[in-house]
């Protein structure tokens, strides 16, 4: 376990148990965890648990509230880029989440009515929840950069985008 304090070890999100945990050994290292600033210290992967109780595989320790809340308010979490334009960051943007998001769009039209409501928690620019609109699903967003939010809201038309200023 991590000795820096931004750590904390949480009860299973399942079943709330917090005494008894398996290690999981992944052999690989986490590959994005040196793009998440100083928030994982010199940590090369993350430390993942099951719980003995329900068998629920989770990350643990895992950052504190205070430390993510900082992260994010922050936003460490991704370069500023002054007066964005839609074209160039949905090139830049899409690319990361493509994979993703195909599965999604295969899948989610399959698994939900067409005016079902997609929330999209850290939803960035709102790339993701314009091509989920354009589906036929009700899309909310909750995105902590304000001016990614603004963003989503204004170039993208996205109506239901809450940041850390709007609540």
């Amino acid at each position: 376990m991590p000795s820096d304090s931004k750590f904390v070890l949480v009860c299973c999100p399942i079943c709330n148990q917090n005494e008894h945990y398996l290690s999981v050994n992944v052999p690989d290292s986490d590959p994005h965890i040196r793009s998440y600033g100083d928030i994982y210290g010199k940590q090369t992967k993350s430390e993942w648990k099951v719980c003995g109780g329900c068998g629920f595989v989770h990350q643990n320790p895992r950052p504190s509230k205070e430390a993510l809340y900082e992260y994010y308010v922050k936003a460490q979490y991704h370069k500023q880029v002054e007066n964005p334009s839609g074209k160039i960051l949905e090139k830049e943007y899409k690319s990361a989440y493509d994979p993703d998001l195909d599965f999604i769009k295969d899948t989610l039209p399959q698994l939900l009515n067409s005016n079902a409501k997609v929330l999209d928690v850290g939803c960035g620019y709102g790339f993701a929840l314009k091509e989920l609109e354009q589906l036929g699903f009700s899309v909310f967003g909750i995105e902590p950069d304000h001016n990614r939010a603004i963003f989503a809201k204004t170039q993208l038309n996205l109506k239901e985008i809450k940041d850390r200023r709007s609540g």
